[in-house]
């Protein structure tokens, strides 16, 4: 019997292996219940959602990483890939804006290693743009991307 929280987040990664997808947001949600505030685990939950395309799921554990982080980019980030999956182009455009602002403040700027994950926001940015059929601002930040 698995009692202690890095045994259940091993059995979660372990049926996501073997693509037992129920199993591991169930046990994604025992660990939760014991220690709210993990992030890897909410996270990790959030893609498994997603993938599972149970996005009104994803949009719910998303805002609940961003009340103990309001800062995650990553909820920022899976918030806007859900909104694009959803074909709300507006809404999606606003999340990774909202990725954009996080990267580009003083501390992460700094970050080299970041220059990838900025790079993917801004290409994001530009294809919810396309959505919208607002190509200009799509292009604009297809180029961003470019000079990266």
């Amino acid at each position: 019997m698995i009692n202690n929280e890095s045994d259940r987040i091993q059995a979660a990664l372990g049926y996501l292996n073997q693509k037992r997808y129920d199993l591991a947001i169930e046990e994604f949600r025992k660990v939760l219940e014991i220690n709210p505030d993990h992030e890897f685990v909410r996270y990790s939950l959030i893609q498994v959602l997603i993938q599972q395309k149970k996005y009104d799921l994803a949009k719910k554990e998303a805002q609940r990483l961003l009340e103990t982080n309001p800062l995650s980019i990553a909820a920022y980030q899976e918030l806007g890939n859900i909104y694009f999956e959803e074909g709300d182009g507006f809404q999606a455009i606003a999340q990774f804006q909202k990725v954009l602002e996080l990267y580009t403040q003083e501390e992460h700027s700094k970050q080299k290693a970041l220059i990838g994950c900025i790079f993917e926001a801004y290409l994001n940015l530009g294809r919810a743009c396309l959505l919208t059929k607002n190509y200009n601002f799509a292009i604009e930040n297809f180029k961003k991307a470019m000079k990266l």
